[in-house]
């Protein structure tokens, strides 16, 4: 994205420095402590834009995080249109438009007309050959081409039970989901996760399979992606006037689909816990006959110059192939990263 031009033309409200400081620093309050004003600051033009400004292209990247981890369940559609559901600005709809067909058709569904608003000027300015359509709710839509539903950060404002309805009015080929990496997040996604299996959809990211979620039967423990790597620097300026750090961003990231089998990837990087002199210490959830956590300790020596620049490189919810090579003790079990990796 065009950072440059999409603060200086696609705004709906342009700001200098300390309008900005102030409209961030209050969206970061909402977000956070303030949850319960969710709702309201889709009211606000000022609002409306100040997420634009930062928010949305420092959410872009999680999507350029995830959709290299998975096989694509649209690869080979003719025809592709995307449902993108409380679009916002656009944000997830324009950060999968780089990795879909020119054709596809995007329905951007959001309440609020200024985040309507905002998503089309952005859509004009940066995007002129995006087929994208605004809505205000769900439109009837005939089947035909592959649907893909997006859900980017709103689940875990929904009303308990509308994910399911609107899955069922939906009946999407795919869905992605993208959640803040909060405990309370992870509830409502292990709620999603629960009834897509149910529905017979193949879980595709994060998880290593399809069995029972290890971290859901773990008291205090939830699974989320860890997203760390430069920004913009006009970005990473307007994070430290608002003292908001998005070059470490934890989220929540689900990937569902309809008729594709399930592949093996390795195991998926859980957390990643202390780098030390001679190891990387790290907890895996790997599927050997069922998903399960395990703390691993992978020694530095051994590794050449390009896996040792990977390894340092590594975010959770990444996937590494390991092999066995001793158990320690407390449980912790020594590897050696595979040849295949």
């Amino acid at each position: 994205m065009d950072i440059a031009r999409l603060h200086a033309d696609c705004l709906l409200r342009p700001f200098n420095d300390v309008e900005q400081k102030k409209s961030l620093q209050e969206l970061n309050r909402i977000f956070t402590t303030d949850r319960h004003l969710i709702a309201t600051y889709a009211q606000r033009e000022d609002l409306v834009s100040a997420y634009a400004a930062f928010y949305l292209p420092t959410n872009l990247r999680k999507l350029d995080f995830i959709l290299p981890l998975f096989p694509h369940p649209w690869a080979g559609a003719t025809a592709i249109e995307v449902v993108d559901i409380g679009c916002g600005p656009g944000t997830c709809s324009l950060g999968l438009f780089p990795h879909l067909p020119p054709s596809t058709v995007y329905h951007l569904v959001d309440p609020s007309p200024l985040m309507r608003a905002q998503a089309q000027r952005i859509r004009d300015v940066l995007y002129p050959s995006m087929d994208a359509r605004c809505h205000d709710r769900l439109p009837d839509l005939p089947r035909g081409p592959f649907r893909i539903a997006l859900f980017g950060n709103v689940i875990n404002e929904m009303p308990s039970g509308a994910f399911e309805v609107l899955c069922r009015s939906l009946a999407p080929d795919a869905v992605i989901a993208l959640e803040p990496g909060t405990s309370d997040a992870f509830v409502h996604m292990s709620r999603v996760r629960r009834f897509m299996g149910r529905k017979d959809y193949t879980i595709l990211y994060p998880c290593p399979g399809d069995g029972r979620c290890p971290a859901a039967a773990k008291e205090g423990e939830w699974c989320h992606q860890v997203l760390r790597g430069s920004i913009d620097p006009a970005l990473e300026r307007l994070g430290q006037l608002a003292g908001i750090d998005r070059k470490v961003m934890p989220f929540i990231g689900h990937v569902y689909a309809r008729g594709v089998p399930s592949t093996s990837r390795g195991a998926m990087v859980f957390r990643l816990k202390k780098h030390s002199k001679h190891a990387f210490h790290l907890t895996l959830c790997d599927d050997r006959g069922s998903l399960r956590l395990v703390d691993v300790e992978l020694p530095v020596r051994g590794l050449d110059r390009d896996q040792l620049k990977r390894m340092e490189r590594l975010c959770a919810g990444e996937f590494i192939r390991v092999e066995d090579v001793s158990l320690l003790g407390s449980g912790v079990t020594r590897v050696a990263l595979s040849s295949s990796t």
